[in-house]
């Protein structure tokens, strides 16, 4: 065996160091290279051989040799092999055994749930299919699991092992009657087969295995075996030849050589027995000698404290970078691979375990339309198809508006119209109904409230009805107190082809194309053969149950990517060593990831079964690590957040400071990279920054404005500009909550009916309760709006009883109401400006003179706000009844010459709060009616401040100062409020 065991890794790229050397050993004879069979990790590795070796020729032509990944056997590799595997039942498809884990754990239930919903059960299931992988993949027996648990562990231990029945007693059952097997069980019994075939004939042409590190046992047989075999060889991906005895004899599970050193002994081999492998660069490069330190055992990194012999050619090519969040993070990357395009045949990767990152990446480099190779694919429920998918079965099950809009505005909804068309429709219905409070019903209450809107939407509402009759029976379904999945799934999938059909291109057509929707398509046609023997379940459930099966489905990419960028993980990396390698997502709980013993086991139960500590996972990822960190040129990137959260820093750059501490060297931080993508999306220098005060024509200034805006016009001019020049106004969130604008509408309408049946003479005994029931009378009219209901009824009572109170005691006073939401105005016609306003009420007091009062369900303006005129409603129309601009009061015989003696807001209160009547124009304030007049005075002169064309609508820089008028800073992004409020 002595010779046959070399090294390769450190500083060397894998696989062109290999097939350099394989060539140089074939020479020019072109047939001995295609005998060699190379034994590889992964699938991916084969596709990096294939490459390698085309480098390595130049594009020559090349007879390649047969390269098989070792986990995934092919017995094509020898006749007797094939024979062989041909009396072994076939795998179990992954999605069939998880639909099959999935019904075994809703019988099974759990804890005191003597079943549990598909949803749930599918959850657990993927766990469950984990555990059985890995049990088998360390060729352990399940019948150790009754002598699992005694008495003095936790009872929920007990339970878990308990659950864990299922695969030692139901599930062998099920695979016998399916005639399949495991996966993970299958591959042991092809790599054993294997071994004694080898054994038994050993082959004659070279078997040579590579980059494999051995941890599953069985692969680590086959290793063994290769290496007794007279032609086989093995070369192991970045065994340290020069690390010191002490330190190999020390190292713990989480050391990056832990593995290779069990492989070492489990064959019987010593570290002198390895050689490097021919051609290679020195595995002693300056770059191995840094992580050495770095991963030095714990029990031995005193040595740091005398100092260590590293000097910055250690680092050099070394760039560590730690960035303030995950968005940060992906830009930097993004430009970093980016900048490797500039140099030709220069190439760049990405390794990282974390996928949100790697996605950020890919989404930023589209900005330079560039696709980049991400190995590990993209989960078919973001892809555009699987995402439809979700979108139809969620707005099925909740019937909501925003389901709705995020359904029809996905670009393959068209519902039998032109997308175009589908689009246009979906703006007017979201216009006109589906902004602000949420409408209860479905599609019947919205074809309802648009004909109510608008009767000319006949067309919209006959295209919702037609949807509404295709979706009825997977609605059906789905409200179903027990439905089956392949029941489910048919009208499911018939809905969706309905709404992604369009004028000239049937669903189908649509639906399933592109790479997205031939995985879709696959999965749907698997799922719809494995749900046989699925059993009945509540409808509701199935829309988060389709979502956990899809979410297991990956979308791999096709050829045609830029060749010289890739995004990989780890595993895909041990043999490519790009020019540029960034690692990316370098922190605690990522990469590496956290220890966890699983949802099955507790640590000592899992030693006591037989399976590797967590600890043996860390160390397969230090090794997988201190690889990809090698190359000559490597980035290091973290970020300082992990959502909102503060990020620690991988465990392996915590070592790294300490190291460079110790030896008094700084790693570059990489400061260019950061202050370039900050440049990228920062504005520029030279952009314009004032506040916009934008200077309309005179002809184009408002000529009639109401008591309102004129409020707005005080706080801030430009909101005026934008709401009565430019005439837009802010759409209504969606779904929105219970505003209180239409609870101010409520409370307005049931005091006016109040009010008007009640305008003369003391009030009733009960008159809280026809308060109340007037109340309701008007609730009826937001019937379809249930969060106002919820929100109005609790508060209506308080309401009745305050008010009842107070407006007895008015009457009682000699006050009495003269009108009830009145419309009055002010015309000036030297200024050719009028004003406008509606009042909520005015009295007349015992005195003669007038009370206009205004109900507030919200804030109530301040005293002082009312004195400066930033709070003008009341005062202004106090102005408009001094000048007889009330119709309904100059009938009354008021004629415009009354005093105003009551100015007051009456703050109704709410569900626990108490009312309270506000006056302006009382105590140490002047009087109502002076105030009036020399606030209608402020107003003529701001009316003609405005009529010159100098004077422009500036945005205010302090709206806050001026409460919460909704009409405060309406549109800050029109305003570009970001850019100068600072």
């Amino acid at each position: 065996m002595t010779g046959r065991v070399f090294t390769l890794g450190g500083a060397a790229a894998f696989a062109d160091s290999l097939a350099l050397g394989l060539l140089k050993r074939c020479g020019d004879d072109p047939l001995r290279l295609s005998a060699i069979t190379l034994l590889l990790p992964t699938r991916r590795s084969c596709r990096t051989m294939r490459e390698a070796f085309l480098r390595a020729a130049q594009g020559k032509p090349l007879l390649l040799p047969h390269m098989v990944p070792v986990g995934d056997p092919d017995p094509q590799t020898h006749l007797s092999l094939a024979q062989a595997e041909a009396q072994l039942a076939p795998a179990v498809e992954p999605l069939h055994r998880h639909l099959i884990l999935t019904r075994l754990v809703m019988a099974c239930g759990l804890g005191d749930s003597p079943s549990l919903p598909p949803d749930q059960a599918s959850q657990l299931a993927a766990a469950l299919a984990e555990f059985l992988d890995e049990v088998q993949t360390q060729r352990l027996d399940f019948s150790a699991l009754d002598h699992l648990a005694p008495q003095d562990y936790a009872v929920h231990w007990q339970e878990s092992v308990r659950f864990l029945s299922v695969l030692s007693q139901a599930w062998p059952g099920v695979l016998h009657d399916l005639g399949r097997m495991d996966p993970a069980e299958r591959r042991n019994r092809i790599l054993a087969m294997r071994c004694d075939l080898w054994r038994e004939n050993p082959p004659l042409d070279p078997i040579i295995a590579a980059g494999i590190t051995g941890s599953i046992p069985s692969v680590a047989d086959l290793l063994r075996v290769v290496a007794e075999l007279p032609q086989g060889e093995i070369i192991l991906p970045g065994l340290d030849l020069d690390l010191d005895e002490e330190s190999w004899q020390l190292m713990e599970e989480t050391h990056p050589q832990h593995a290779l050193r069990s492989l070492l002994r489990g064959m019987e081999l010593d570290r002198k027995d390895i050689r490097p492998w021919p051609d290679a660069p020195d595995a002693a490069a300056p770059r191995a000698t840094l992580w050495a330190e770095v991963m030095r055992p714990a029990a031995l990194t005193d040595a740091w404290k005398d100092g260590l012999n590293l000097t910055p050619k250690h680092i050099q090519g070394l760039t560590r970078m730690d960035l303030d969040d995950p968005h940060e993070e992906a830009r930097v990357i993004a430009l970093i691979l980016r900048e490797a395009l500039e140099t030709p045949h220069r190439t760049a990767a990405l390794v990282t375990l974390d996928r949100g990152l790697a996605r950020r990446v890919a989404a930023m480099l589209r900005r330079w339309q560039i696709e980049v190779d991400d190995s590990a694919g993209t989960p078919l429920s973001t892809t555009s198809t699987g995402a439809f998918l979700r979108l139809v079965a969620d707005w099925a099950r909740e019937q909501g508006p925003l389901e709705f809009l995020a359904l029809m505005k996905h670009p393959l909804a068209s519902a039998g119209l032109s997308p175009a068309q589908c689009r246009r429709h979906i703006r007017k219905i979201e216009t006109a109904i589906l902004r602000g409070p949420r409408l209860n019903g479905g599609i019947a209450t919205m074809r309802r409230a648009l004909l109510e809107a608008d009767p000319t939407y006949e067309e919209l509402a006959v295209w919702l009805e037609c949807i509404e009759q295709t979706a009825q029976p997977f609605v059906n379904a789905l409200n179903a107190p027990r439905v089956t999945l392949l029941d489910c799934l048919a009208a499911h999938l018939s809905l969706a082809e309905m709404l992604a059909g369009s004028d000239d291109t049937p669903g189908t057509a649509r639906l399933w194309r592109g790479e997205s929707g031939e995985a879709a398509a696959t999965f749907c046609s698997d799922l719809d053969e494995a749900v046989a023997t699925f059993p009945e379940f509540m409808g509701a459930a199935y829309p988060a149950l389709f979502e956990s099966l899809l979410s297991k489905q990956v979308v791999r990419p096709r050829f045609g990517k830029t060749p010289r960028l890739s995004i990989l993980g780890p595993l895909e990396a041990r043999l490519i060593h790009a020019d540029v390698m960034v690692l990316g997502g370098m922190n605690e709980t990522v990469w590496p990831p956290a220890t966890e013993s699983g949802p099955w086991m507790s640590r000592p139960m899992r030693l006591a079964f037989g399976l590797q500590s967590p600890e043996t996972r860390i160390g397969l990822a230090a090794h997988d690590f201190v690889c990809a960190a090698s190359a000559p040129c490597v980035v290091l990137t973290r970020s300082r957040k992990s959502g909102k959260n503060p990020a620690l820093p991988s465990r392996w750059l915590q070592r790294l400071d300490a190291v460079l501490l110790a030896a008094s060297l700084t790693l570059d931080s990489g400061q260019n990279w950061r202050d370039l993508a900050r440049r990228i999306d920062s504005p520029s220098q030279n952009r314009h920054r004032d506040r916009p005060a934008p200077k309309p024509p005179v002809a184009a200034r408002p000529r009639r404005l109401s008591v309102t805006d004129i409020e707005t016009w005080i706080a801030d001019p430009y909101a005026l500009y934008v709401k009565r020049i430019l005439n837009l106004r802010e759409l209504d969130e969606i779904d929105a909550d219970p505003d209180a604008r239409i609870l101010g509408t409520l409370v307005h309408k049931t005091l006016e009916l109040f009010i008007r049946q009640y305008m003369r003479g003391h009030l009733p005994p009960d008159a809280d309760q026809r308060l109340i029931r007037m109340g309701e009378e008007v609730m009826a009219d937001v019937a379809h709006l249930p969060g106002i209901q919820a929100l109005w009824k609790p508060r209506l009572a308080h309401m009745a009883d305050w008010f009842v109170s107070i407006e007895s005691a008015r009457r009682s006073q000699g006050t009495w109401p003269l009108a009830i939401e009145t419309k009055g105005q002010w015309h000036c016609p030297e200024l050719k400006f009028t004003l406008t306003c509606k009042a909520d009420r005015i009295d007349r007091l015992a005195s003669g003179a007038l009370a206009i009062l205004d109900y507030k369900t919200g804030t109530v303006p301040s005293a002082a706000a009312v004195a400066r005129f930033e709070k003008p409603q009341l005062l202004l129309e106090a102005a408009i009844a001094l000048h007889g601009g009330f119709a309904d009061l100059a009938h009354g015989g008021t004629g415009g010459h009354d005093e105003i003696g009551e100015l007051a807001y009456w703050k109704l209160p709410s569900r626990i709060g108490n009312g309270k009547a506000s006056h302006v124009g009382h105590a140490k304030q002047a009087n109502p009616s002076t105030s009036a007049r020399e606030c209608l005075d402020f107003l003529r002169q701001r009316i003609a401040q405005y009529d010159r064309l100098e004077q422009g609508y500036r945005a205010s820089s302090t709206p806050q100062s001026f409460g919460e008028s909704a009409a405060i800073d309406l549109f800050p992004l029109l305003s570009r409020a970001a850019e100068w409020s600072d």
